[in-house]
């Protein structure tokens, strides 16, 4: 259980589930583009997650600088860069990876050779780009949401 949270909050795989009914919300500005290159500024749980050994919904504030300075560059026609930045966590791993990006109404999908990511925008403007993505479920009983917010660097 634990390493299926571990998992998702690492944002490695992804599952998304279906539903009858299409509750999804839909974002605040469809005007705005998603290509460019965006910089994580948060990244919250709905609920209390066991996180370096206390129950906490932030997840962002206690990353170390290697982390929160990653780059998303999402180039025009779905290509997408996810940059290490300025520093880097492991210095053998390599400055960057290639995935690909689509956005079909408010599903975003980023994917590469090894895994799947499907999150939900709630938010695309010119400076800001927030999604939400499923994170499991505790006991079977209570889903996990996790929202990350960007902004255009």
């Amino acid at each position: 259980m634990k390493n299926t949270l571990k998992i998702a909050m690492l944002s490695i795989v992804f599952f998304s589930c279906s539903k009858e009914e299409d509750n999804t919300p839909q974002p605040k500005s469809t005007s705005a583009s998603i290509e460019g290159t965006w910089k994580s500024t948060n990244y919250t749980s709905n609920v209390p997650l066991d996180h370096l050994g206390s129950p906490q919904t932030d997840f962002f504030s206690n990353q170390p600088e290697c982390v929160k300075d990653n780059l998303w560059i999402m180039n025009s026609g779905g290509g997408m860069e996810i940059n290490e930045g300025a520093t880097k966590c492991d210095v053998s791993a390599p400055q960057s990876t290639s995935a690909n990006w689509t956005l079909n109404n408010n599903t975003l999908t980023i994917s590469n050779d090894t895994s799947q990511f499907v999150g939900t925008v709630i938010e695309l403007t010119d400076q800001t780009l927030k999604f939400t993505q499923p994170g499991g479920y505790i006991d079977d009983s209570v889903e996990v949401i996790f929202t990350r917010t960007m902004q255009r660097q």
